[in-house]
């Protein structure tokens, strides 16, 4: 069957395709040597006739490399050299803590060694050993409280007023008691300083040598927040003390607002390794990012009993990076615009305007102006053989599309012809059918035998339904699919005239959308419809009985489903349906297997026949 849409005239479009296909194949190709025309005159090389590639290097080194040398020189050095430089600074800081706290550590180990062999302390003589305990308090200000409790843990001298009167359930004191030595003990939270004290304690022994009370020195955390503020370090820096279980003990700056509180459990984490001191990169309680350093201190290699870290801002260490950064940026920016500066100059006096003419030449083209040529000359470098490949292209399009204006017209008019051929055979098959139809109308009025003039009718159906099909085929703008509502509507209601039930005691209905079906399916569904529509007609409504017939078909993807139903007698039980002897369903389980579809037939207060089917 021959399709129109197989035919069409070439259109400006399919040069632009043409000259794709010519363009890219020119590529390839050796550069064509100059035509006489262009082979004399000076053969010195010029700047202006150096490869198109030697001004693409040329933009790319100028603008590439000051750049790459700008950006690895801020990037990289500086900032490997801000970080090592933070490193040893929190180091270095956290050292000096922590050999403060060895000093503070060994200082009240000696003083209260020391105060342990005084007459008056080991006979707790209270006065003057509460006036001695407040003069080296006055001399030594870190110092909270200096006091000295008996065997009980009553406090029996104190340099300051003292809120807990016994003190025999604080750690210190039931390890002084139970060493017999000079003992650490826990950080607790001061009620006359209102801040972290740390205790050290050490025992005293009567004359006899027996153990008779404790010295203990409470030192205040605090005094780390004023020799770090003494360091004059960046601002938003931090100090922090923790002890073992995690708790922070003094934090610098804002230390009532952190003392007491659990650490951040990253940063715990971090601190808890193997190493006793090192660096890392973390965000503290206040959200800040810092690098911190820290140290863990112990004493007599038992397990660290103090976490000393020291934290510098991110944001303060990479400050003078930044600005680097931002001067290398503006310096950077200067060298780039005077990059493309000069490669605007030399590539608008060099490739702009000569890729101009070949995008010109290029539009023209598209519009389907043939008659287009660059106007270059050909011995200018890749442009010469560029301007050549597109000038060469242009007059091959120009051959080439005079030459398919010229087939276009042949097949133009060749289609058309074959287009009402087509038509007229469509339509004297449907006269020759309709012939046959009123040739067997004609016998029919002969036939006095009701079956046979049954059968005449049948087969005068059957022609008719044929017939239809060509009728709508010559009328479709398509000349191999008809619109199938059309058909099946045209269908019924001629079938409805011949069986005489124009009366509505039997009525009609189609629920068809327009469906486009080709000539290979229209006919055998046509002649099944046909068979069905009959079947019912005669066998579905007995006597004066009224009822409904109804057709549906439908498409889903590539399946059609063709469904008929009737609300009649049913059809009856002892009868196969399949295997009947009766031409009428005999030819539909035939056409069905033509269509190489499938067929079922459902009984629910009627009869329901299901074809389904696939496109060819």
């Amino acid at each position: 069957m021959i399709r129109s849409r197989e035919y069409r005239i070439a259109r400006p479009g399919d040069l632009v395709s043409a000259s794709k296909t010519a363009s890219s194949s020119c590529r390839d190709l050796p550069a064509c040597p100059p035509s006489s025309a262009h082979s004399g005159g000076d053969r010195m090389i010029r700047f202006s006739s150096l490869p198109v590639r030697v001004y693409l290097l040329l933009m790319v080194l100028i603008v590439v490399i000051p750049c790459t040398l700008i950006t690895l020189y801020s990037t990289f050095g500086m900032w490997n050299h801000e970080l090592d430089a933070a490193r040893r600074d929190a180091f270095q800081m956290t050292h000096s803590a922590a050999s403060l706290q060895s000093q503070v550590v060994d200082s009240a180990h000696q003083l209260l060694a020391t105060l342990s062999w005084f007459g008056e302390v080991r006979e707790f003589r209270i006065d003057p050993v509460g006036k001695l305990f407040a003069t080296l308090r006055e001399h030594n200000p870190h110092y909270q409280n200096i006091s000295l409790a008996d065997m009980t843990g009553e406090v029996r001298a104190s340099a300051v007023p003292v809120f807990t009167q016994n003190v025999s359930h604080r750690k210190y004191f039931k390890d002084a008691v139970t060493t017999g030595g000079f003992v650490i003990g826990e950080f607790v939270r001061s009620e006359y300083a209102k801040q972290s004290v740390i205790h050290f304690a050490h025992p005293v022994y009567d004359a006899r040598g027996a153990l008779s009370g404790v010295l203990a020195i409470a030192f205040t955390l605090g005094h780390y927040g004023t020799l770090f503020s003494e360091m004059r370090l960046p601002e938003n820096s931090a100090l922090s003390i923790t002890d073992w279980q995690g708790t922070r003990l003094y934090r610098y700056p804002n230390p009532e607002r952190y003392e007491g509180n659990p650490d951040v459990p990253d940063i715990k984490e971090r601190m808890a390794g193997p190493e006793n001191e090192g660096t890392f990169i973390a965000t503290g309680i206040d959200g800040v990012s810092r690098l911190y350093g820290f140290s863990r201190v112990s004493r007599g290699g038992g397990d660290p009993y103090l976490f000393i870290r020291v934290g510098i801002p991110l944001r303060v260490i990479f400050a003078r990076v930044k600005n680097d950064l931002i001067r290398n940026g503006i310096l950077l920016l200067l060298v780039l615009a005077v990059s493309l500066g000069i490669a605007r100059i030399l590539g608008a006096n060099i490739i702009i305007a000569r890729m101009k003419r070949l995008v010109d030449e290029a539009n023209e083209l598209m519009h389907g102006n043939l008659n287009a040529r660059t106007g270059l000359d050909y011995a200018h470098g890749e442009f010469g053989t560029l301007a050549r490949a597109f000038d060469d292209m242009a007059e091959a399009l120009e051959r080439r599309a005079d030459e398919r204006e010229r087939v276009n017209r042949q097949l133009g008019a060749s289609l058309r012809e074959k287009e009402v051929l087509l038509k007229e055979v469509h339509h004297r098959v449907k006269n020759n059918l309709q012939i046959i139809s009123s040739l067997l109308n004609l016998q029919a009025r002969k036939i006095r035998d009701r079956e046979a003039l049954e059968l005449f009718r049948e087969s005068q159906n059957r022609v008719r339904s044929i017939a239809l099909v060509h009728e709508k085929l010559y009328q479709s703008p398509s000349l191999d699919e008809i619109n199938f509502h059309e058909y099946v509507a045209s269908l019924a209601a001629a079938l409805s005239r011949s069986y005489g039930l124009e009366d509505g005691r039997v009525t009609l209905s189609v629920d068809i959308p327009g469906t486009q079906v080709s000539l290979n399916r229209a006919v055998p569904c046509g002649l099944i419809i046909n068979e069905l529509i009959s079947n019912a007609y005669k066998h579905a409504f007995p006597g004066e009985s009224r009822g409904e017939i109804r057709v549906e078909f439908r498409k889903t993807g590539s399946e059609y489903r063709l469904v008929m139903r009737d609300n009649g007698a049913g059809f009856p039980p002892d009868v196969d349906w399949r295997g009947t002897d009766t031409l009428g369903l005999d030819l539909v389980n035939n056409l069905v297997i033509q269509l190489d579809g499938s067929i079922e037939m459902l009984q629910n207060g009627g009869t329901e026949f299901i074809i389904t089917f696939h496109e060819e």
